[in-house]
């Protein structure tokens, strides 16, 4: 099993502002965080890859808004695909 990922760190605010200027119909809406998941909350996330990078010489050759648009633009090409 392999962590694939970049090593850049983002939050889900970050994602969300992201898609936000991708998708410009969207809207972005904060709900308090419940407290009782505040203890189990990651806030951000950061892959460590270095186990397949060791053993197949991958790194990333996307930071997150470049995935994220090459994602939307798939995803908007594709739709029909995934509509019922």
């Amino acid at each position: 099993i392999f962590n694939l990922g970049h090593s850049e760190t983002v939050s889900l605010e970050h994602i969300a502002l992201i898609l936000q200027k991708l998708c410009p119909t969207s809207q972005i809406k904060k709900t308090p965080f419940p407290d009782e998941k505040k203890k189990i909350d990651l806030g951000s996330t950061q892959c460590d890859f270095s186990k397949i990078q060791s053993l197949l010489g991958w790194s990333p050759k996307v930071n997150a808004k470049e995935g994220l648009g090459q994602m939307v633009a798939f995803y908007k090409n594709h739709m029909q695909h995934y509509l019922p």
